[in-house]
C-alpha cells in the first residue's frame, strides 16, 4: 500500500461512516450536470462554447449538490428514521450551510457564463428547496409536484443556455416531469414508515396498490409524451434510434410492472437508467 493510500483510507472510512457519499448524491448532481451540457449541446451542436457547456454543467450539478446538502439538513429527523437506510446527522446546521455555499456556487456559475434566466433558475431552486424542506414537502400534492419540477430544471438551464425560446424542448421537459413525479411517488411508497407522522404522502391516502398503479400511469403517459419529443427533436441514426427505444423501454417495463404486479424493487434505479439513456440518446444524436 503505497503513503497516499496510508493517508487516504482512513479519511475514506470517515466519510463512508458519515454517509456523505449518501447525503451527496454524486451520482445524481453528475447526471444533472451532464443533463444541462448535454441539452445545451443537442439543441445547437455548432454552434457553442466550452466554457457556456462547463457552466451549465456547474449550474446544475452545484444546484443538485445544494438541493441534497440543505434537505438532508432540515429533514434530518426523517432520514434518521429509515428502516432499510437510515442516515444519522450529527450536525444539521452544517449541512444547512454547505447546501447554502453549493446553490450560491450554481448562481455564481449562471452568472459567469450563462444568460439571466439561468440565474433566475438556480436562485428559483434555492428558494424552492428552502420552502420544501421548511413546509411544503409535508403534504404530498406539494411535495411530489414541487421535488419533480426541481429534477426538470438541469434541462431547462441547458434548453435556457442555448436558446431563449424553450419550446423546441417543451414535450421532452413534460415527458421529463412525468418520469421524475412518478419516481417521487415510488420513493414515497419505500419511505411510508419513516415519513409516517412527519409527512402525508399520496401512499397514505390510497395505500400502495392504487399508488403504484397512480405512478405506473404517470410512467406510461410520460413515454407516449417521450416518443413525441424524440419525433419532435427529428432522431436520427441507428444508434440513437436505439438508445431513444431503450429509454422508452425501460419507462414502459417499470410502468407496467407498478401497475399489473405492484414491484417496487430497483423500480426508481431503473428509471434513473431511462435518464440516462435518454441523455445518451440526444448526445448520440448531436455527435452524429
Amino acid at each position: 500500500m503505497s503513503s497516499l493510500q496510508l493517508v487516504l483510507q482512513p479519511i475514506w472510512k470517515k466519510f463512508e461512516a458519515e454517509r456523505w457519499t449518501k447525503i451527496m448524491r454524486p451520482g445524481q448532481c453528475l447526471l444533472a450536470g451532464l443533463a444541462a451540457a448535454i441539452i445545451a449541446f443537442s439543441i445547437n451542436p455548432l454552434h457553442y462554447e466550452l466554457a457556456v457547456l462547463v457552466g451549465s454543467f456547474f449550474c446544475a450539478g452545484c444546484s443538485c449538490l445544494g438541493a441534497s446538502l440543505f434537505h438532508y439538513g432540515t429533514r434530518h429527523d426523517m432520514y434518521r428514521r429509515k428502516t432499510d437506510d437510515p442516515v444519522i446527522v450529527h450536525n444539521p446546521m452544517l449541512l444547512v450551510q454547505l447546501g447554502a455555499i453549493a446553490f450560491a456556487s450554481s448562481m455564481a456559475a449562471a452568472l459567469y457564463a450563462l444568460p439571466t434566466f439561468c440565474v433566475a433558475v438556480a436562485l428559483g431552486n434555492f428558494t424552492t428547496i428552502t420552502l420544501y424542506g421548511l413546509a411544503f414537502d409535508r403534504v404530498w400534492p406539494f411535495k411530489n409536484i414541487l421535488a419533480a419540477a426541481v429534477c426538470i430544471t438541469p434541462l431547462v438551464i441547458g434548453g435556457a443556455t442555448a436558446s431563449p425560446d424553450l419550446s423546441a424542448i417543451s414535450t421532452l421537459l413534460l415527458a421529463a416531469f412525468g418520469i421524475y413525479l412518478s419516481r417521487e411517488i415510488i420513493k414515497d411508497i419505500k419511505d411510508v414508515r419513516a415519513n409516517r407522522g412527519l409527512r402525508f404522502t399520496l401512499v397514505m391516502y390510497f395505500g400502495d396498490k392504487i399508488t403504484l398503479s397512480i405512478a405506473g400511469t404517470i410512467l406510461l403517459l410520460a413515454a407516449i409524451t417521450l416518443f413525441y419529443a424524440f419525433v419532435s427533436l427529428a432522431i436520427h441514426n441507428t444508434l440513437p434510434i436505439m438508445l431513444a427505444g431503450l429509454a422508452i423501454i425501460i419507462i414502459v417495463m417499470v410502468g407496467v410492472r407498478s401497475i399489473v404486479s405492484k414491484q417496487l424493487r430497483f423500480a426508481y434505479q431503473q428509471i434513473d437508467v431511462g435518464v440516462g439513456c435518454i441523455l445518451l440518446a440526444l448526445l448520440a444524436n448531436s455527435v452524429g
